[in-house]
């Protein structure tokens, strides 16, 4: 199960109007199959969209179209646009605007949760608060085998507003389903003792560069992410306060999504 975060943006009509975009880019489409020229069919469900490559019966285009139209959605077409990251490469595109979207239940800002596999992506709206920040489990290279690993990192500027500025310690803290950390004032020399007798690790908010700007981010592997629970492809919540993050795995039936994806269903 591949998944990813993403948002609703928006398209200015005029000075006063803006329609919704969604818009997925990126060389994982072909990947599932999303190749250039083909045709998805985009249907609205409640709270998100689907997406269902249409690469058979194509001869039945018609059915296809009136199948959408008749859930509220559209037929529409993998393209490649230009990536300017890449010196004028090209980069595969699927993107729905319009009425479409709003039939969904979907409105511009909206954070989504993305959830794909061969032939079908499917996009969910997530209720959060402002205290409440969605995180995707990261990996790491096993040191003797070379395999990816979970690595639970949490990046962002927004760290500082729950006082996890740069250099300060933190101490983490696992159990079945959840990984906290916890600001610590104490000095390095009896924070170290403290956090081995109550089976925690010590870590530091560190900073990395990114394109010239410096972002906060701290993080944890090994026993603590294992006592938790969380695994490689796994979408975290994480819940903030003063001097702590709390992290929990998103519990993804609770979103719309029922287990693992399937091959395309067509609406026809």
């Amino acid at each position: 199960m591949n998944m990813q975060l993403l948002s609703v943006n928006s398209i200015r009509e005029n000075e006063a109007k803006c329609r919704p975009k969604i818009s997925f880019r990126g060389k994982w489409l072909p990947a599932m199959g999303f190749n250039p020229g083909v045709l998805v069919q985009a249907v609205p469900v409640p709270n998100g969209m689907n997406f269902t490559l249409c690469d058979e019966n194509i001869h039945r285009y018609s059915d296809l179209t009136n199948g959408a139209k008749e859930q509220g959605g559209r037929m529409v077409q993998v393209i490649l646009n230009t990536d300017r990251k890449s010196k004028g490469g090209k980069i595969p595109s699927l993107t729905i605007t319009g009425q479409y979207i709003y039939n969904g239940g979907l409105s511009i800002g909206d954070s989504l949760i993305i959830q794909y596999g061969y032939g079908v992506i499917r996009a969910r709206k997530i209720h959060i608060d402002y205290d409440t920040k969605i995180i995707p489990m990261g990996a790491v290279p096993d040191k003797y085998t070379g395999q990816p690993t979970p690595k639970l990192r949490i990046r962002g500027n927004w760290l500082a507003e729950y006082g996890f500025r740069p250099d300060a310690l933190s101490t983490v803290s696992a159990c079945p389903g959840s990984v906290t950390f916890t600001l610590q004032d104490k000095p390095y020399t009896e924070l170290i003792p403290y956090a081995r007798r109550n089976r925690m690790k010590v870590v530091q908010v560190r900073v990395e560069s990114d394109n010239g700007k410096k972002t906060p981010y701290i993080g944890t592997t090994g026993s603590c992410v294992s006592t938790a629970g969380f695994g490689l492809k796994d979408m975290l919540a994480a819940t903030c306060g003063p001097g702590f993050i709390q992290v929990r795995k998103l519990e993804l039936e609770t979103l719309g999504f029922d287990g693992q994806l399937e091959g395309p269903c067509l609406i026809t």
